[in-house]
């Protein structure tokens, strides 16, 4: 669980109570980039954060007072907004009722309290934000792995490439072999055996190198896909929220299968029968 962000004016009618920092007694600030702003720990012991800046250590803070240890994210000091209908609070909270009429989704502990959504389930920004990006990163790792995918499929595809040629070069030269004996007679027929085999081979090429082309240009989408994602995912909090996730037009696991190099079954060669003058 992330340092959630906490600062709470409660205005009372008798007497204002200003929250103070449980190590140092100094009152709490809004001052949204001074030590003396107010975190949550995970155990909920409030402190400033110029103490829990001391207590940082290896990615997290022990309590003090508990015990209890708090991670905290590379993100830990990207302050929540100031609430739009009470400024002196900060809006780390996200309203998640489903039937809110409120146009402002982000509230505060006033909000909540007295506000518009008095009553209403909340989320912590910080940790809604953290779900929206969660799902980003399973997206990146999901192209990344369709990415990997083509390289493996194209490499394949290419080896197939070579083969056929190599096969191509092995037919040609049976070909030979079988009609120099009988070259005279044979010369139209030996042509037109090697015309159709050359041409199945290179519809083969063909088709293998097709679908290289296209998996070198899924890559390349792929890439501006996660590019695109990058950006949001590093978006400010605020900013990942009010614009949302915006999918790539192209998402999902790449079926390998369709990839398949094409069968060499048809360059197989069924050549005619011929008596020859020495007994073969």
């Amino acid at each position: 669980m992330f340092i959630a962000y906490h600062f709470y004016y409660f205005k009372l009618k008798l007497k204002m109570q200003v929250p103070k920092c449980e190590i140092c007694d100094d009152d709490f600030s809004s001052e949204e980039d001074g030590d003396h702003n107010p975190r949550n720990l995970k155990c909920s012991h409030t402190l400033c954060e110029g103490c829990i800046k001391k207590l940082l250590k290896n990615g997290r803070v022990v309590c003090p007072f508990c015990r209890e240890p708090t991670e905290v994210p590379k993100n830990w000091d990207n302050f929540p907004p100031k609430c739009v209908e009470h400024p002196y609070n900060v809006a780390e909270f996200a309203c998640i009722e489903s039937n809110c009429s409120s146009k402002n989704k982000l509230m505060c502990q006033t909000c909540e309290e007295f506000g518009a959504h008095k009553g209403h389930a909340k989320e912590l920004l910080i940790t809604k934000t953290d779900k929206f990006r969660k799902k980003l990163e399973f997206w990146i790792n999901q192209l990344k792995l369709n990415i990997q995918n083509c390289t493996v499929k194209k490499n394949e595809l290419e080896e197939a490439v070579v083969k056929s040629e190599q096969l191509l070069n092995i037919k040609v030269k049976k070909i030979k072999n079988h009609f120099d004996k009988i070259r005279q007679s044979v010369d139209k027929k030996e042509k037109g055996i090697i015309d159709e085999t050359t041409a199945e081979a290179t519809r083969i090429q063909k088709f293998n190198n097709e679908k290289i082309t296209y998996l070198i240009d899924l890559q390349a989408r792929h890439v501006k896909d996660i590019e695109a994602i990058e950006k949001q995912k590093n978006m400010t909090d605020i900013d990942l929220y009010n614009t949302g996730i915006d999918l790539p037009c192209f998402f999902g696991h790449l079926n390998i299968e369709v990839f398949r190099p094409a069968d060499t079954k048809e360059m197989d060669i069924k050549l005619p029968n011929f008596k020859f003058e020495d007994g073969s």
